[in-house]
């Protein structure tokens, strides 16, 4: 699920409102939250909350260095 809102100019810097640019915002309750521009339009900057690697295809490259046998309890 995408999260994006639409936020007026008036709000972003003039610097920041490219499509890209990160910027840090904080909720009500003081807690930092990071946000990238999308898109920009005429009178408001469209930001997305998703983290920047949501909907892409991650690959590990893992190496199992131990096996264990599960405990009963």
């Amino acid at each position: 699920m995408m999260v994006r809102q639409r936020i007026s100019k008036e709000k972003i810097p003039p610097d920041a409102q490219k499509v890209g640019a990160m910027l840090m915002s904080k909720t009500s309750e003081g807690q930092a939250i990071a946000m990238r521009v999308h898109e920009v339009k005429e009178k408001t900057v469209v930001v997305d909350f998703n983290n920047p690697l949501a909907g892409k295809t991650l690959n590990f490259d893992v190496k199992v260095t131990d096996i264990k046998a599960a405990e009963t309890k």
